[in-house]
């Protein structure tokens, strides 16, 4: 599913004032829980392979839209940006994609879900338990909604932004992320 992008830089500046609103700091953090998180560098190209983990620090169910963005070459075979060319057309010739892929999760409470990113994560009731921080049985416990494959030879961004059950943005601070590996 794509989505445009103004609906999301509209989600993002309503919860950005729900949060300047309500007093809150709209600090960068790693280590606290928040309404928005950002994944800057997301890579799946055969070589690198990037795994997230998000968690629900609430104890109440949490609903998130997150969103890919594609930033792969047009032509991956192609010219890279000149940099310092001067040349526009030089940079034009081969553009990034900046191609969405969104997708929703729901969260129960307290509960940490990480998936890999070339193959996402289908919705199946006989997945697996896991110990705490094993990453040797991907898609274990419960099932946060069906998470796509980003496509092959991906270099991008993850978003995901605390919605109520509407998907309206919400300033709840509940979603928590553990840098990627």
């Amino acid at each position: 599913m794509q989505t445009d992008h103004r609906r999301v830089g509209l989600m993002a500046a309503v919860l950005v004032g729900l949060l300047l609103a309500s007093g809150a700091k709209a600090d960068v953090t790693t280590d606290q829980s928040a309404s928005i998180l950002a994944f800057p560098k997301v890579l799946a190209d055969g070589s690198h392979e990037t795994v997230i983990q998000i968690t629900n620090t609430s104890n109440a169910m949490v609903h998130a839209h997150c969103f890919y963005v594609n930033g792969g070459l047009t032509d991956p075979d192609g010219p890279d940006d000149i940099p310092n060319s001067g040349d526009e057309f030089a940079s034009a010739q081969n553009p990034p994609l900046w191609t969405e892929l969104d997708f929703d999760i729901w969260l129960t409470k307290q509960q940490p879900t990480y998936w890999v990113v070339s193959q996402g994560r289908l919705v199946n009731s006989e997945d697996e338990s896991c110990t705490r921080d094993d990453t040797s049985c991907p898609n274990a416990g419960f099932d946060p909604g069906r998470i796509p494959p980003v496509v092959d030879t991906f270099t991008g961004e993850l978003k995901c932004i605390e919605v109520d059950a509407s998907g309206a943005p919400l300033g709840g601070n509940h979603l928590k992320a553990k840098p990627p590996s």
